[in-house]
């Protein structure tokens, strides 16, 4: 697919609204399937295969470039998948034939058949690195990271405030049904300002390394050194994918994507949407489609309890280029239903990628969001100066999104020497409240209190067949797959399995799978990581090396 010169990108048309005006929803193709893969979710990390003139880029960031292409496989690497399928399929080097004899035969072929990676023709332009001195880093600008910044500046401590996006806010702004336009909470940004706090846009905490803290700043490939005394985690939330049939096709995306689409980027030429997921989550979704009058459809549920839903559910994306049909199935009774998107609001992960860099101990708790870091009502953690805050500490609702940031925040500023005793009981007091008031609540939050896994029971399947259930998109990793991959191992380790079938290896480093297969693991395999200690590698999401080929520094004192 090409975009023509006339839809250069800019700030008023980024290229994720073109991909989808332009009836693409894809970002790359599928050897496996021989189809094109959707690019599911509109974040910075997403796994794209769109190229400009100045190379890969992700879907919604602005770079020039006289024209868009998505690359399709070249044809003879097409041609291997359809006369040989098995050299494609996990494990298909073990049947004998292809071990003892095609193997051998087959591999040079596939050298040259597949491309190769080579360095890029243009010249990029990078600019110096920034270092920041700050008393206190926050990383994220969603609810909880305004909070904490709050805390700190009535004390005294002007903090800094990094997100990856260009709009502060966080997920919580998308999903609020009452702001229609997916506004900054402009006022709040202003008061924090006036402060003194530092707000940096575009700029992601890519992790810890020996010699230095880094961030890179994507709008402007910038390497950004950091030196903090106290660093407060408020990363978030992400939606993750259902396990359906055929979830990868072009057109099934999440719920925030959409809400981007919608409020940010103001696409409204959308028709035909099919919602799928939980009451909670899709009632922002449904205010949104009645306000703008856009058709939809849609399955929704209360709980994925089994036990409390007897009903039994199958869906199965149907489409070649991309997403035409939904089939459904809800105890026998079958309906096609026509659909452009398949929007998914089911299941949502807290965003620790930052926090399993650190060796925290993480514990598990799915119905918080999975791995969540150890802290304690507070929000200290093993480490001094780390504090965590909100959804990357427990995925449950906006109000404590607010008080575990403010909290938060004021715990970092008692490391920093200020009394806030008076303060920081009373918000801890709040915290209590809300707990005593939710029984479930607290139950989980208090596991994390007290360093103990909450494992998953066995939770609702939508799907028929794992062969086309695609867990790992990035390197067409199936849920048969995974079973295989298990059995030829032997037993239930995770770096065995991503060594043997390749699965969280691809450019979005697991951000679309892992916590699927975890969860997946946990409940059909008996695979109880209980707790975890071992730190993940940065960077959070890949960069240029370029960047730290700059020299000179432009230091910035907070």
């Amino acid at each position: 697919m090409r975009i023509n010169k006339g839809m250069i990108e800019s700030e008023e048309e980024p290229l994720l609204k073109k991909l989808l005006e332009s009836g693409s929803y894809r970002w790359g193709y599928s050897l496996r399937y021989l189809r094109p893969r959707g690019f599911s979710t509109a974040e910075v990390w997403t796994p794209d295969r769109v190229e400009t003139g100045y190379g890969g880029v992700n879907p919604y960031t602005y770079r020039g470039g006289d024209e868009v292409v998505v690359r399709n496989p070249p044809k003879k690497a097409m041609l291997i998948r359809r006369l040989v399928p098995s050299l494609l399929k996990l494990g298909g080097y073990d049947h004998w034939l292809i071990r003892n004899y095609l193997w051998g035969k087959a591999i040079d072929y596939i050298k040259d058949a597949l491309p190769n990676p080579s360095p890029p023709k243009h010249k990029k332009t990078f600019h110096p690195p920034i270092e920041i001195s700050t008393d206190a880093l926050i990383v994220g600008g969603g609810l909880a990271g305004l909070n904490a910044a709050q805390a700190l500046a009535e004390y005294g401590v002007r903090p800094t405030i990094i997100d990856m996006d260009w709009k502060i806010g966080g997920r919580r702004v998308l999903y609020n049904p009452e702001n229609t336009s997916g506004l900054e909470p402009k006022d709040t940004i202003s008061r924090l300002e006036e402060k003194g706090v530092k707000i940096l846009r575009y700029t992601i905490f890519q992790g810890f390394h020996e010699d230095a803290v880094y961030g890179y700043n994507w709008r402007e490939d910038r390497l950004v050194i950091f030196k903090y005394k106290a660093l407060i985690l408020a990363t978030g939330f992400y939606e993750n994918p259902p396990l359906i049939e055929n979830i990868d096709l072009p057109g099934a995306v999440s719920a925030g994507s959409l809400l981007k689409i919608l409020k940010w980027f103001g696409v409204r030429n959308i028709k035909r949407v099919f919602l799928f997921g939980l009451e909670r989550w899709l009632d922002p979704l449904r205010e949104n489609m009645s306000r703008l009058g856009i058709e939809y459809d849609e399955l929704s549920f209360h709980t994925l309890d089994p036990k409390k839903d007897k009903h039994q559910y199958r869906l199965r994306l149907i489409g070649r280029e991309r997403v035409e049909k939904v089939y459904v199935s809800i105890d026998g009774d079958e309906e096609t239903i026509d659909a452009d998107l398949f929007v998914y609001a089911y299941e949502v992960t807290a965003n620790n990628w930052a926090s399993l860099q650190t060796g925290l101990t993480h514990v598990y708790v799915y119905g918080l969001g999975g791995y969540i870091p150890w802290h304690d009502i507070e929000g200290r953690t093993e480490r001094d100066n780390i504090f965590i805050a909100g959804a990357c500490g427990g995925v449950y609702t906006e109000e404590y999104d607010i008080y575990s940031g403010y909290v938060a925040g004021l715990s970092a500023a008692e490391y920093l020497g200020k009394d806030v005793t008076g303060d920081k009981k009373k918000y801890v007091m709040e915290i209590r409240r809300m707990l005593d008031k939710d029984i479930e609540f607290d139950k989980m939050m208090g596991s994390v209190y007290r360093r103990e896994s909450v494992i998953p029971a066995k939770t609702r399947r939508f799907y028929i067949d794992g062969e086309d259930v695609i867990i790992c998109p990035c390197t067409d990793v199936s849920l048969e797959d995974l079973n295989h991959a298990i059995e030829r191992v032997r037993y239930v380790d995770l770096d065995m399995i991503k060594r043997y079938s390749g699965l969280s290896t691809g450019r979005c480093q697991g951000k679309l799978c892992l916590s699927n297969t975890l969860k997946y693991l946990h409940e059909s395999h008996g695979g109880v990581i209980r707790t975890i200690h071992h730190r993940i590698r940065p960077p959070y999401t890949p960069h240029p090396i370029g960047i730290f080929k700059v020299g000179g520094y432009e230091e910035t004192q907070i």
